[in-house]
């Protein structure tokens, strides 16, 4: 399943299972992404991300993995100037 949203990225449903979703996003623009109530684990695939949770940011490069836990909820997502590729894996 592939749907542009409102800031025109691309989120890809790649895989759902009883266990866990993987979704892949192609960022333009900033994107909030998490959940208030699961954990989210961010992979960087291609091109610079920034993270921003409480005025503090934190850099997701290419091979690179956040844990974003549920107690921060959604955090604002930001790609480099060329725009980038993660994956987003949840519990269901």
């Amino acid at each position: 399943h592939r749907e542009t949203t409102a800031a025109g990225n691309v989120r890809e449903r790649l895989s759902h299972c009883p266990y866990f979703a993987v979704e892949r996003w192609r960022l333009s623009a900033p994107e909030s992404i998490g959940s208030a109530d699961r954990f989210t684990i961010l992979i960087g695939l291609n091109g610079g991300t920034t993270v921003e949770f409480q005025e503090r940011s934190y850099p997701i490069e290419s091979g690179q993995t956040l844990l974003l836990p549920a107690a921060v909820g959604p955090c604002r997502v930001s790609p480099g100037s060329a725009g980038a590729t993660i994956l987003a894996c949840v519990v269901p």
